[in-house]
């Protein structure tokens, strides 16, 4: 169930990013970020929060989209779902231009863990299949510039009953 794709990918997230990031942080000839993990891990939009009053940041939303039945691959006691999700990193950052850097290097993080770790269900056989870098807001509170990057991307799930 599609649940339990984003229990894994959260799973995956925890155990995985900051290694990704840290392997980030500091590029050959590159600008060098502060590429921390999540401070929240969320199912969806919280209702009562917008972008720009979540306040935890970096913060990451699993989202469900769809799962479809694949009746090509379901035969007798097997079926097999592909489900699509959209993975959302809200960050926040004093300069513009990192903001945008730390965009690209979470983005790519986030995409190692799924492909590294693709192998077994409910997450088999990830397909990216979009990165959205999302316009930059301004919040005068803070003097900081905030941001996402959304990834959405199809896992399939076998299912033996």
């Amino acid at each position: 169930m599609i649940e339990e794709v984003q229990d894994k990918v959260i799973s995956l997230l925890q155990t995985y990013i900051s290694t990704e990031l840290s392997s980030l942080a500091s590029p050959s000839g590159g600008v060098t970020l502060t590429l921390t993990s999540p401070q929240k891990y969320l199912l969806d939009f919280d209702p009562r929060h917008t972008i720009l009053a979540a306040g935890d940041y970096p913060a990451c939303i699993v989202m469900p989209a769809k799962t479809v039945l694949s009746n090509q691959l379901s035969v007798g006691v097997q079926i097999s779902n592909e489900h699509s999700l959209a993975l959302v990193m809200l960050l926040m950052d004093q300069n513009i231009e990192n903001l945008q850097r730390k965009k690209s290097r979470y983005s790519q993080a986030i995409i190692t863990v799924l492909k590294e770790h693709q192998q077994a269900d409910p997450l088999r056989r990830i397909k990216i299949n979009q990165v959205v870098f999302d316009r930059t807001l301004r919040d005068e509170r803070k003097s900081a510039y905030l941001g996402s990057v959304w990834i959405t991307f199809s896992a399939w799930e076998r299912i033996v009953l």
